[in-house]
């Protein structure tokens, strides 16, 4: 079975991307990727100028690959992308990748990405996770239950906090994964999907059937977010790394499709913009450095500005984007990974 990432047939018109406010730069080691072709993963594109342009590997990508990329901020250049079932890594800022491990585990479900401190990363599935290390390489590690949220302590990568589908408690592990111990006390709905924030891995927003919920104290208490009885058609929800207070949630509501908290998750807004994207669902990017902009991979790289209340995107890549990291150094340059239809 394929396993599939968040492809869609975009249902919107697609626009030039607005002119950034300033081009961010931060001295983190981190450089612009110095190459016009990337060689070794097919499915990796590269734009310097915000999604205006792309350029990739000459070689067609496999029709089954999806993946999950991410940048990692400690080690110059480090970028870490899964495809399907492999692990690559580029050490040139995205330019050349050699793979460095093969999934022996089982699963179906997407692979999502979360950087760690010290050189570290974790992809991780409803039933799999996938610990790399700069230096020591790939390990594996089964889940306790099926995981729908993962989150990394700051200051600690061995320190990882899963939210379990069957809302009974969070499982909480500080051996990497080794051992598990189930904290909180239970929700008592099953959750569809959660968000932790990366800043503070006590701090979860989940979603369920009936409603929103959140907890501030590793889920030892709840608390409802008004306004939202049904979680159903909620896709996603997101923390800004930036700001953790402000979180995003994408759901399926015609216009009113991405919604917005500045207090935690305690209460969602709309951002009203001009035009939606119907009932699809896919993968948000909150913007390293910015919480007030969103990357989206929709069949193109989107982008909007909650301050400025616009949606602007650029189609690319042939087919369905699955993932994309911004570059630490660079708020212009943009990693895509990208499966053809």
């Amino acid at each position: 079975m394929r396993v599939v990432i968040l492809s869609l047939i975009v249902a919107m018109a697609y626009s030039t991307v607005a002119a950034p406010r300033g081009r961010l730069v931060r001295n983190r080691g981190w450089g612009a990727p110095a190459c016009t072709q990337v060689t070794g993963l097919p499915n990796l594109l590269i734009s310097t100028d915000r999604a205006r342009t792309f350029f990739g590997n000459p070689i067609p990508p496999p029709t089954a690959s999806s993946g999950a990329v991410l940048a990692v901020e400690d080690v110059r250049g480090l970028i870490v992308a899964a495809a399907d079932r492999v692990i690559h890594e580029s050490r040139d800022a995205g330019c050349t990748w050699t793979a460095r491990y093969n999934v022996s585990g089982a699963f179906q479900q997407p692979l999502r990405g979360v950087a760690a401190p010290g050189g570290r990363a974790w992809f991780w599935t409803q039933e799999l996770l996938l610990g790399y290390d700069d230096d020591a390489g790939v390990v594996e590690r089964p889940t306790p239950e099926a995981f729908v949220g993962f989150g990394v302590d700051a200051g600690n990568a061995d320190h990882i906090r899963g939210v379990g589908a069957s809302g009974q408690g969070l499982w909480d592990s500080a051996d990497g994964g080794l051992g598990w111990r189930r904290i909180g006390l239970p929700l008592g709905f099953p959750i569809l999907t959660a968000a932790v924030n990366p800043a503070n891995i006590d701090h979860i927003v989940a979603v369920t059937t009936t409603g929103l919920f959140t907890s501030r104290d590793g889920g030892t208490t709840w608390a409802i977010v008004p306004d939202f009885s049904d979680g159903t058609n909620v896709c996603q929800v997101v923390f800004s790394p930036s700001d953790p207070n402000v979180v995003w949630m994408l759901v399926r509501r015609g216009t009113d499709f991405i919604f917005r908290s500045t207090d935690g998750g305690s209460r969602f807004e709309p951002l009203r913009l001009p035009s939606g994207v119907g009932d699809f669902c896919f993968r948000l990017i909150p913007h390293p450095r910015d919480a007030n902009v969103l990357a989206m991979a929709a069949g193109g790289i989107f982008f909007i500005d909650a301050a400025a209340r616009t949606i602007n995107g650029t189609p690319c890549c042939g087919g369905a984007t699955d993932d994309a990291t911004f570059s630490p150094a660079d708020a212009f340059t943009v990693y895509v990974f990208a499966s053809p239809p």
